[in-house]
């Protein structure tokens, strides 16, 4: 019986790993990253059709959202504020270390919802 349950106990590690590199489970997400500048924010978060451009003047642009399309934002720490957007609380992460928003944020006692990965830039 020793070597049945080594043996599960492996698939269920190597399942879990494989689960973890697909993205079906979050990793860490960070909820109050050093945020230092509007340029560190600046850039293009995305997921899948949804995507988010802030742009340095002080604008954004989106597609894939009901929510919003175009407008102005700007950040205190990690909360974001996007003109033009139904959105209550959007708010910047950061997951395994990749700066994130998390448009649909609504606690800290709820999972984040999806995350738009800012792309390399």
């Amino acid at each position: 019986m020793g070597p049945v349950l080594a043996l599960m106990a492996w698939g269920a590690l190597a399942l879990l790993m494989v689960m973890v590199v697909a993205g079906i489970i979050e990793g860490d997400v960070e909820y109050n990253p050093s945020i230092k500048s509007k340029e560190q924010l600046a850039g293009t978060y995305a997921r899948g059709r949804q995507s988010l451009t802030l742009k340095l003047d002080g604008t954004y642009t989106a597609t894939g959202f009901v929510e919003m399309a175009a407008g102005s934002w700007s950040h205190f720490d990690w909360n974001l504020t996007l003109s033009n957007a139904r959105l209550e609380q959007p708010r910047v992460v950061t997951r395994n270390g990749v700066l994130c928003i998390a448009p649909f944020y609504a606690g800290v006692d709820d999972p984040p919802g999806i995350l738009l990965k800012k792309e390399d830039d």
